[in-house]
């Protein structure tokens, strides 16, 4: 089938929603109990059948449907439609205007294209109008109408023709049988009013439709278009099912109501669309230009000229603002606003109290009383600034430990500041030289300084500078301090002495003048981890000290270390001391208790370097006498450190110590006594 003949059948078929290939297909209304139908040809060749053919159209109403085989039409009412061939002569006698019509439809000869396939032009055209206009169905006779039927049956509908392949048979349910409202989009398009609308699920109800308004003024509705909108336009329609209608007959400030009807498939104008109104507002059409700006003094004025953007359309603005920024694209406020009948031509604006070196973009805005605006081009201007800019204030730094030197002050209120000049010197006496090449952006700098000199102050001061390079004069000068980062004078240790209290120690002082804080810090090795502890810290002449927190057998290494105020420090070559009294520390864990079963007093304890131990003996005294061997146990691996002790009397005092021998042949000291009285 060639394109343009699949654009039209392909789009009734979609219209009427056919069930499979038929010559003929169909449609029906309801209005109340009065039935329309109407039956359709697919091709040219059926059409062509049916208006050189009488036609019989036999209907029934049935129950409910059933096969079409066991229809009995015999008890049909039966209708004879004449062949619009042999009806010529009596169109002439009663409506000579569808003469035209039949005469093209009788002598429209098929014709084949190069391809062989029939050319379905003149078919669709008449189908076209066979929808849209009721006579020219009537002239074709493809309608029947039932004047009243029961809506609960369904009927049964048989159309007839000797040139058809076959008898059509269409069933009706009238109870199916719904109107869509047409759901319209309408709204203003750029000066135009755009109704927009979708046809896809209105194919069902609706072949084409018409556009009404209502303008100012009118008390009904006027139709816009001049021939239906049908759902085809173009074969090259993109979206077919979307119809569009653009209303640019319209005046601005006026309100305009629309809606939309659709006209069925019987040619009749049935459903439509809610109405809208759409106000088409004061558009300015016109623009403000600044001509020129001049300053006198203190005052500038600004020229503005207004003319017509479109010769053919009567300006509408009633006001005029002058807007103002120190920023091409963003930034204006409204600094002046003015009434103004449309038919004005220029203005002139007068501004006061406006400094020298002023630079602002300008620009103006027409406004109608719907504010629609129109706004100009930005319009520069400028004047050479005279007037130096204020003092920076607050002005403050910092050198760290490696010579960054960070800035920062506090910028003057003006803003035309393009930058700032720094400069330093080494002592107030001296020249400030600028150190910055060009002008320093925002309010901070950072320089870098070498701290191998012999001065600690440096001096800094800023200038501000404007866009015309006029100077502030010098911010208050800041002082600052280099870091210090020399570590003082290490601390020396003098002579120690290992004492039973502890090591004796005694050392020189650091001897540099910004001395902060000294420590005295301890190391030892145990059980593999060097354990380090600060046992002093001290900020006064302090030189001396006795380690009591000390073990014999252990050796200890000391370090003092020095710090300055600029967190510098230094540490003193470590004093190795290996601390031996010649006995160990005393057992702590001896316990004591009378067993009265056993008649004995039980001894217990523990020792934690029980490993190295050799022999444990224990001393016994009874009431305030001297204390005397009682017992000497042999250490061994597994030996449950316990003691019973029989030889008693009842009611006595006994005391009680131990001491341990190590296998080095060093003894602990004397535990403290324990006491029971049995």
């Amino acid at each position: 089938m060639s394109q343009r003949r699949a654009f039209f059948i392909g789009f009734l078929f979609l219209v009427f929603q056919l069930q499979g290939q038929e010559a003929l297909i169909h449609s029906f209304k309801l209005e109340k109990n009065k039935l329309f139908f109407k039956w359709v040809p697919t091709d040219a060749s059926t059409f062509r059948e049916m208006l050189t053919q009488e036609t019989e159209v036999a209907w029934i109403q049935v129950d409910r449907k059933k096969d079409n085989d066991l229809i009995d039409f015999s008890k049909a009412t039966i209708e004879k439609r004449e062949a619009l061939a042999n009806r010529i002569d009596e169109l002439y006698r009663e409506d000579t205007s569808l003469i035209i019509f039949a005469e093209n439809i009788l002598n429209q000869k098929t014709k084949q294209d190069s391809a062989g396939e029939v050319g379905d032009i003149p078919f669709v055209n008449a189908l076209v109008q066979n929808f849209l206009d009721s006579k020219i169905a009537g002239l074709t006779g493809n309608v029947l109408i039932i004047p009243k039927i029961n809506a609960k049956k369904d009927l049964a509908i048989r159309v007839r023709n000797k040139g058809f392949d076959k008898d059509y048979i269409f069933w009706v349910n009238p109870r199916s049988y719904s109107l869509n409202e047409i759901p319209a989009e309408i709204f203003l398009d750029e000066r135009k009013v755009n109704l927009t609308w979708n046809v896809k699920d209105l194919n069902e109800d609706f072949f084409a439709y018409n556009i009404y308004r209502k303008g100012p003024g009118e008390k009904s509705f006027v139709k816009m278009n001049e021939r239906p909108k049908v759902p085809f336009e173009a074969k090259d329609d993109l979206t077919p099912e979307i119809r569009r209608f653009l209303d640019a007959k319209v005046e601005k400030g006026n309100a305009y109501e629309y809606m939309l009807r659709g006209i069925d498939y019987f040619g009749d104008e049935t459903g439509e669309s809610k109405t809208k109104k759409i106000y088409i507002p004061l558009y300015v059409d016109a623009e403000a230009l600044i001509d020129t700006i001049r300053a006198e003094g203190l005052e500038r004025f600004v020229e503005v000229k207004i003319s017509p953007t479109d010769q053919t359309m009567k300006p509408s603005f009633d006001r005029l603002l002058l807007m103002r920024s120190d920023s091409l694209l963003f930034g204006y406020e409204t600094i002046e606003t003015v009434r103004l009948l449309p038919s004005a031509e220029s203005y002139q604006f007068k501004l006061g109290g406006i400094e020298t070196g002023e630079a602002y973009y300008y620009k103006t805005v027409l406004l109608s009383k719907d504010n629609d605006s129109v706004e100009s081009i930005p319009y520069y201007f400028f004047t050479l600034d005279q007037r130096a800019p204020e003092i920076a204030t607050n002005l403050m730094g910092k050198v760290d430990s490696t010579g960054i030197v960070k800035l920062a002050w506090t910028a003057p209120p003006d803003k035309d500041v393009s930058g700032y000049r720094v400069f330093r010197a080494n002592a107030l006496n001296e020249e400030f030289q600028e150190i910055t090449k060009v002008l320093k952006k925002g309010s901070s700098y950072q320089d870098t300084l070498s701290l191998n000199t012999l001065t600690n102050e440096v001096y800094y001061y800023v200038v501000a500078v404007d866009h015309n390079f006029n100077n502030s004069p010098n911010s208050d000068t800041v002082l600052l301090m280099k870091p210090d980062t020399i570590p003082p004078v290490a601390s020396v240790f003098k002579k120690y002495k290992s004492k039973n209290e502890g090591v004796y120690m005694k050392w020189y002082n650091s001897t540099s003048q910004d001395l902060l804080q000294q420590y005295l810090i301890r190391y030892v090795d145990r059980q593999g981890s060097r354990i380090s502890d600060t046992i002093y810290r001290w900020s006064d002449t302090t030189s001396q000290i006795v380690d009591k927190q000390v073990n014999p057998g252990y050796r200890y290494e000391y370090e003092i270390l020095s710090l300055d105020k600029s967190k510098n420090q230094s540490k003193s070559t470590r004093l190795q001391v290996f601390f031996e009294t010649g006995y160990r520390q005393a057992i702590e864990s001896l316990e004591a208790r009378a067993n009265r079963e056993n008649k004995s007093i039980e001894l217990r304890w523990s020792y934690s370097d029980s490993a190295n131990v050799y022999s444990y003996q224990i001393f016994k005294a009874r009431e305030d006498g001297s204390f005397y061997s009682f017992k000497t146990i042999i250490n061994k691996p597994g030996l449950e450190l316990f003691v019973e002790d029989r030889q008693l009397k009842i009611n006595n005092r006994y005391r009680y110590k131990i001491k341990a021998v190590l296998k080095s042949g060093i003894p602990t000291a004397l535990s403290e006594e324990v006491v029971v009285v049995y």
